[in-house]
């Protein structure tokens, strides 16, 4: 078969070439974008800031508990695609990316099954929920990301069983606020570089903001 009978024989028909092509190549690089940067970008980020990092295990299971959650020993909630533990203009936050798919879809293994999602959150004080996860301590704290892991995986529980389950309905900017914490949640969103600097940038302006009113 001669497949150059397919091709345009008209200037227009080839400039409608080259829009698809660019347009298919754009829609390429922007959906390896968030591969990329799950899966290499985003650590190689922590390692230029200094950040924790480090990617999920598992899609199914238990969320831990707080008596369970530690950063060096226990593995990240089911679902994530990583984790982010640092620290921006002094402030501490946590970021997880997180994937979610009916257990009635197990079986399958097509990746448009998946349904991702990401919460951002920063702590405004260094006694989120009053202290109750840092006052028993008997020792100095000498890395704060560590000691509040487990807060902020207490605060992120609920909004990420609702990205996941329900149809919650989020706030201008998806800012979720409280406890001594503010957070962005994104649905059906991924994250690249330029996005979680961004999003960092406004959780400190909403920090600042806050406590100049208060």
């Amino acid at each position: 078969m001669d497949w150059t009978v397919w091709l345009p024989d008209h200037p227009l028909g080839w400039g409608v070439v080259l829009v698809l092509v660019l347009g298919l190549g754009w829609w390429g690089w922007w959906r390896a974008s968030f591969l990329l940067f799950s899966t290499f970008g985003a650590e190689r980020l922590a390692r230029e800031r200094n950040w924790l990092f480090r990617h999920g295990d598992e899609d199914f299971g238990d969320y831990p508990t707080a008596e369970q959650a530690d950063w060096d020993r226990c593995p990240p909630p089911p679902g994530s695609v990583f984790e982010l533990l640092g620290d921006v203009h002094g402030f501490v936050f946590h970021v997880r990316e997180q994937r979610y798919r009916h257990r009635g879809l197990a079986l399958r293994t097509s990746r448009s099954d998946w349904r991702y999602s990401y919460v951002i959150t920063l702590a405004t004080t260094s006694q989120p929920y009053g202290g109750f996860f840092t006052a028993h301590r008997t020792t100095a704290i000498t890395d704060w990301r560590r000691a509040l892991y487990p807060a902020f995986l207490a605060w992120e529980q609920p909004i990420c069983h609702q990205l996941n389950h329900g149809a919650i309905e989020l706030p201008p900017h998806g800012l979720v606020g409280g406890a001594g914490f503010v957070s962005v949640a994104r649905r059906y969103r991924r994250l690249t570089r330029r996005r979680l600097l961004a999003d960092l940038d406004l959780l400190v302006r909403k920090a600042h903001h806050t406590a100049q009113h208060q």
